[in-house]
């Protein structure tokens, strides 16, 4: 292939992206042009249960050594000859800017994880990983449209709802699960009992419109794998368990309440017991992340 070919490949290639990125734009402009509907009564309930703050100390840690480890695991995610092991990436928002996104919810998180009796840099790692890898320009124009006016009809689609990306059946039937041995923070019993009692369509409109029950939900799913690996230990969770977690809040266990379906990723029996966090793409792409939150959460880990 001559140079000049190889050129207007490259020219034709920028000028695709460039299509996509500004039609991506437009659509998302028009979209937050909606004015935002009305808080909802039963939320501002459940929300004056949140502590407001001082839930975490947080420390600066640079991130450039972050990014480069993130874009590391990424190239090696890429390498994985079995598609079946290698991370799904859908790259709507590059690695600085989830890191920014994160970052700012920071505090927010910290209050969350303590009330489910969570590492913080677990939640937050999950976080980020679902907009490293698992967010895409449908959720986002799905996540506008709930936002606006019209959002009842849309949220009546079964997606995973706000950045958290967690299915509303799902965690329903997540809570019935954890429901005896919840922790006992008053935000988290109070959300239990909405989560039980309302309809899966607000619940998805909640959990788009308000980011403190977003992350409650991560929250509660992850305590669900959390106590499906570990069981009754108490023991504290290694970066490598964290990980493990993280991969089943993505792809699910087989035969479990939440994962009744055969096309999960994991059986139980292998989740319960594997620590191998080289086994696959999500696990790899997870230890930078679990390393830098750890870091500003200030968290020692094995």
């Amino acid at each position: 292939m001559s140079s000049a070919s190889i050129g207007r490949i490259a020219n034709l290639m920028r000028a695709r992206r460039w299509i996509t990125t500004f039609n991506r734009s437009v659509i998302l402009l028009l979209l937050c042009s909606f004015p935002p509907a009305g808080i909802d009564p039963r939320v501002t309930a459940v929300l004056a249960l949140l502590p407001a703050s001082n839930c975490a100390q947080l420390q600066p840690v640079d991130p450039r050594g972050t990014l480069t480890d993130i874009q590391h695991a990424h190239d090696l995610n890429a390498l994985i000859a079995d598609a079946r092991r290698r991370a799904i990436d859908h790259a709507y928002f590059t690695d600085e800017q989830v890191l920014t996104r994160i970052d700012a919810d920071l505090p927010l998180i910290g209050c969350l994880a303590r009330a489910a009796r969570l590492p913080p840099e677990l939640l937050a790692s999950v976080l980020a990983l679902e907009l490293d890898l698992d967010y895409h320009l449908t959720d986002a124009v799905g996540d506008q449209l709930i936002l606006s006016p019209l959002g009842e009809g849309f949220a009546n689609i079964d997606v995973g709802a706000g950045y958290a990306q967690v299915h509303i059946k799902r965690l329903k039937t997540a809570i019935i699960a954890l429901n005896p041995n919840l922790p006992p923070s008053p935000f988290l019993r109070a959300y239990a009992d909405l989560i039980t009692d309302a309809s899966a369509v607000d619940l998805t409109l909640f959990a788009t419109r308000y980011r403190a029950l977003d992350v409650a939900n991560a929250a509660l799913m992850l305590r669900y794998y959390t106590a499906l690996r570990m069981g009754s230990q108490t023991q504290r969770l290694s970066l490598d368990d964290m990980a493990i977690i993280w991969s089943a809040y993505r792809g699910g266990v087989i035969g479990t309440p939440v994962d009744p379906d055969s096309n999960h990723r994991w059986a139980l029996v292998n989740y319960q017991h594997v620590n191998d966090p080289m086994l696959m793409g999500d696990t790899l792409i997870a230890m930078p992340y679990l390393r830098y939150f750890s870091l500003r959460f200030n968290s020692i880990n094995p």
